[in-house]
């Protein structure tokens, strides 16, 4: 499936699936920091697509009975394959569908997670006001989104940024948002919802992380995301290979430079009905 075909601009190859698996358990410190499901039952994560997530979700709250909703037959089958291996798949129910017209009846669930969707959503506030109609009165929406115009290295190369400028200005052909984060809280009180309170988050590599070790990890982590649209960038005649591998290049070059800081700024809102 091209990016044109599906409007995502990453893939969803086997690789690409064990990418995102590993994204879970990398971002997890930042993602659920300030994530509380403790009250809450029933959770509904759309847009679960490998299930890391929702592993998450299931170690760090065993008392919820999960579901997942995903468009893409390939990541559900990999997310029940997951699910399965961890031991979490009897406690969660997965559907095939679209985040904007769930199969589930008004009041349904009393929580509900999204992360890293909206940003390929045409119309998050027709996906939202669906969230906002199957939560319970009283129930609470999360969702981590992207801030692409966030991104700062110091010190900033052109590879880094051409390619960046490359991959935003095409996310946004597709139909995406690649800033949609910024806007979360104007969304959910669009959608109906009562309150919506935004929080940032910015993974930060600075002086303050000093083994090199943890640098490379840190680097290597969003080095392994940017190229993940390389080749939907290069089959759409965007970039070329040698703008992808100078990229890297730059990046890599952080790690070992005392004075360098690189942070990636995103947004997550708290909202309840």
């Amino acid at each position: 499936m091209s990016a044109k075909s599906t409007g995502y601009i990453h893939s969803f190859s086997a690789a690409e699936q064990d990418r995102l698996l590993r994204q879970g358990d990398t971002l997890e410190p930042y993602v659920f920091a300030g994530i509380d499901f403790a009250s809450c039952r029933t959770v509904l994560e759309i847009g679960c697509g490998v299930g890391a997530q929702l592993a998450i979700l299931a170690r760090r709250w065993p008392q919820l009975a999960l579901s997942g909703i995903d468009p893409a037959a390939t990541q559900l089958v990999a997310a029940q394959a997951h699910l399965r291996n961890i031991g979490v798949a009897a406690k969660t129910q997965l559907v095939r569908g679209d985040g904007a017209r769930l199969p589930f009846r008004s009041g349904h669930f009393d929580g509900a997670f999204i992360c890293w969707v909206l940003e390929h959503v045409a119309d998050p506030i027709a996906l939202l006001r669906e969230v906002q109609r199957v939560l319970q009165t009283g129930g609470v929406l999360y969702v981590t989104e992207v801030f692409n115009s966030g991104l700062y290295s110091d010190p900033r190369g052109p590879a880094l940024r051409a390619y960046w400028q490359a991959f935003n200005d095409y996310q946004r052909e597709l139909g995406g948002d690649p800033d949609v984060g910024n806007k979360l809280a104007h969304y959910a009180i669009s959608a109906g919802f009562a309150r919506a309170t935004p929080i940032s988050i910015t993974p930060q590599l600075d002086a303050r992380m000093r083994e090199r070790g943890e640098r490379a990890a840190f680097m290597e982590y969003w080095i392994e995301l940017f190229l993940s649209a390389a080749p939907a960038l290069i089959a759409a005649s965007r970039i070329d290979q040698a703008l992808a591998d100078a990229m890297a290049a730059e990046m890599r070059a952080l790690i070992d430079n005392p004075a360098a800081v690189f942070a990636y700024r995103g947004f997550q809102v708290r909202a309840v009905k």
